[in-house]
């Protein structure tokens, strides 16, 4: 894995940007399998392109595999900027969490192969993730982290738990929670669901 994205290398705009059908045959494949059972011949078929086109756009499948995480990320943003959390502050946890979560279900609703390809990155080599991490610095940053640290600070979690036990019970939640969810809910079901689950956290840890 070289770790080159080309068009951060030429300086111009991410080709999953302006070639949907590229990024939507990578994301099939990539929500479906990991990293290296991924077969870029399988991308290539779907969307009838030939090597030489591909090796245009991008070095390698790699390439390719980072270049579609920017593009999630921009769509992550541009889903998060046009529902906007009516929850600002920061300071009450559990009511940010809540909002995290209600907004996590709307996203993974607009778009579940997000989730699926969530779920096998979770699993991938740590090699792996230190070089997206290399490559998009932000998507190291641990925002949860600073929401734990500021709710201790606000006395908002028992002082027996240590600030790593409750980032992991958080984080086995926000990545798990919505297994617990069914398709056929409503919106108020899931509302409902999402105050339940949040209910049971605050009262372990509070």
């Amino acid at each position: 894995m070289t770790g080159k994205v080309k068009f951060m290398d030429d300086r111009g705009v991410n080709p999953l940007v302006k070639e949907d059908k590229i990024f939507q045959a990578a994301l099939d494949e990539f929500s479906c399998n990991n990293f290296e059972s991924a077969s870029l011949n399988s991308i290539l078929k779907a969307i009838k392109m030939n090597k030489g086109s591909f090796y245009y756009r991008f070095y390698d499948k790699t390439d390719l595999y980072l270049s579609m995480i920017h593009k999630i990320g921009l769509d992550k943003l541009d889903f998060f900027m046009s529902h906007p959390m009516p929850l600002t502050d920061t300071s009450d946890f559990f009511g940010y969490l809540k909002q995290m979560s209600i907004m996590s279900l709307k996203y993974a609703h607009h778009e579940p192969r997000y989730s699926s390809f969530f779920r096998f990155y979770l699993s991938e080599s740590e090699s792996l993730k230190n070089l997206i991490i290399s490559c998009f610095p932000d998507f190291g940053k641990d925002f949860l982290m600073n929401l734990i640290e500021t709710g201790i600070s606000n006395r908002q979690f028992d002082s027996k738990y240590s600030v790593e036990f409750i980032h992991t019970t958080v984080s086995i939640y926000l990545n798990n929670f919505d297994k617990l969810i069914e398709p056929e809910m409503d919106e108020n079901e899931l509302l409902n669901e999402v105050d339940q689950l949040i209910r049971f956290l605050k009262n372990g840890l509070s």
